[in-house]
């Protein structure tokens, strides 16, 4: 089997090399009604099988991969469209979240972070921890507005490369507790007739 990758549609989809080769070897194998699962798909191209598994399951994401129930991959209509030229999107779920969870930040703050350069680090949370979701991060940033944000000297930390650093599950614990205790606070005030 050949895989010669086509770098503008490499490009154009936003795939590492190996994700690419990956679809393409799907792809030509196919026809030939030849298995493409892992244990194959990482003997024929010498990659080892987790990263096949990580790329795989990427790909599925992506839309451009899909997985039937015999285990094998075939790729879906997304990729053949890609290879005719047809524009098509393919964001992973943890890219649609970290570039509304950036969006989110600006308008809350009022700034105007560049998404590029930080959605890698919501996605780097992400992938550690795939059961976060978008409400996680709104609280956290919705917390560290309401608390850093009115203080002089923790202002200047209230930025994503701060937020969303490793002690972000830490900063989660801290938006929790505080929304639990203005909850309290907040009833306990509506009872006294505060």
């Amino acid at each position: 089997m050949i895989s010669v990758i086509d770098h503008s549609v490499r490009a154009r989809l936003n795939l590492t090399p190996l994700a690419y080769m990956l679809c393409d070897a799907c792809s030509q194998l196919r026809p030939l009604m030849i298995g493409t699962g892992v244990s194959f798909l990482s003997e024929t191209l010498g990659v080892n099988t987790q990263s096949i598994k990580q790329t795989m399951t990427q790909l599925i994401e992506m839309g451009l991969l899909e997985k039937l129930e015999n285990g094998y991959y075939y790729p879906s209509k997304k990729w053949y469209l890609s290879l005719s030229g047809e524009q098509v999107s393919v964001e992973t779920p943890s890219e649609t979240i970290a570039k509304d969870v950036i969006a989110f930040f600006n308008e809350v703050n009022g700034t105007k972070y560049h998404l590029h350069s930080n959605i890698d680090l919501v996605k780097k949370i992400i992938k550690n921890n795939n059961k976060l979701t978008l409400n996680h991060f709104k609280s956290v940033i919705v917390h560290k507005h309401d608390t850093w944000g009115s203080d002089e000297k923790m202002k200047e930390y209230n930025r994503p490369s701060t937020l969303f650093s490793g002690k972000f599950l830490k900063y989660l614990d801290d938006a929790n507790h505080y929304w639990i205790n203005k909850q309290k606070h907040d009833t306990a005030a509506t009872l006294l007739g505060n």
